[in-house]
C-alpha cells in the first residue's frame, strides 16, 4: 500500500478558473482523486478538495509534482506555476506524526494541522 497522506486543497474562484483554463489535465486529475469536494466553501466562490488517502510523492507522480510546484512556485517560470498566496490553501498530513505541510493563506483559519495529546482515563 505504501506511505499515504491526507490532503486538502482550496482554490479561490479565480485560481480554480485559471487552473481549469491553463491546465485542464491537472484539473481533471484533481477531480478524479478527490474524496470530498465543497463548492463555495468560503461563501465567496472558493472550492475545497479533500483527498483522504494518496501517495503524495512529487518525485514519482507528475500530477503531484505539478501541484507542489504550483504552490511553491518556480522563480524561473512564474507564469506557469505561481499562484497568489492568498488564492489557495494546501494542507498535507503524512503517516508520520511530524510529517505535515501547509501552504497558502486562503481559509487558513478553517483548515490547519492540529496536534494534541489525549488522555482517556
Amino acid at each position: 500500500m505504501g506511505y499515504r497522506s491526507e490532503v486538502v486543497m482550496i482554490f479561490s474562484k479565480d485560481a480554480l478558473d485559471g487552473l481549469c483554463e491553463r491546465h485542464r489535465d491537472m484539473y481533471t486529475w484533481l477531480h478524479s482523486v478527490t474524496t470530498e469536494r465543497k463548492e463555495n466553501y468560503d461563501g465567496e466562490g472558493a472550492t475545497l478538495f479533500h483527498i483522504e488517502s494518496i501517495k503524495w510523492y512529487d518525485c514519482t507522480f507528475p500530477e503531484v509534482k505539478f501541484f507542489s510546484d504550483l504552490f511553491t512556485g518556480y522563480e524561473t517560470s512564474p507564469e506557469k506555476y505561481s499562484i497568489d498566496i492568498d488564492d489557495y490553501r494546501f494542507v498535507r498530513i503524512g503517516d508520520n506524526f511530524d510529517d505535515s505541510e501547509e501552504w497558502g493563506y486562503l481559509c487558513s483559519d478553517d483548515v490547519y494541522v492540529v496536534r494534541k495529546m489525549s488522555i482517556s482515563k
